[in-house]
């Protein structure tokens, strides 16, 4: 079993959502019944790792470093990272 780690683009390069996912296609399918933002998407980047740990950390590291626009999870990180600076 490879987990995927996926990086969702829009027409301009922009980086708008990151997802991990076991299956890949029932995920993006999901998104499609129930994303908004996921008709904006024109190009979807792929990474496999064999182990569901590495591939979270990448996620959590990606959606912190990256900044993609539709991440929840990085709203929260953002939002109490500046609290942390107050």
């Amino acid at each position: 079993m490879s987990f995927a780690l996926y990086r969702c683009f829009d027409k301009d390069g922009t980086l708008i959502y990151v997802g991990m996912s076991i299956n890949i296609r029932r995920r993006l399918s999901q998104h499609i019944n129930k994303s908004g933002w996921f008709f904006d998407v024109s190009e979807i980047k792929i990474s496999r790792y064999i182990d569901e740990e590495q591939c979270r950390a990448a996620e959590k590291h990606a959606i912190r470093t990256e900044s993609p626009k539709y991440n929840i999870q990085r709203l929260a990180y953002t939002v109490s990272k500046s609290k942390a600076a107050r």
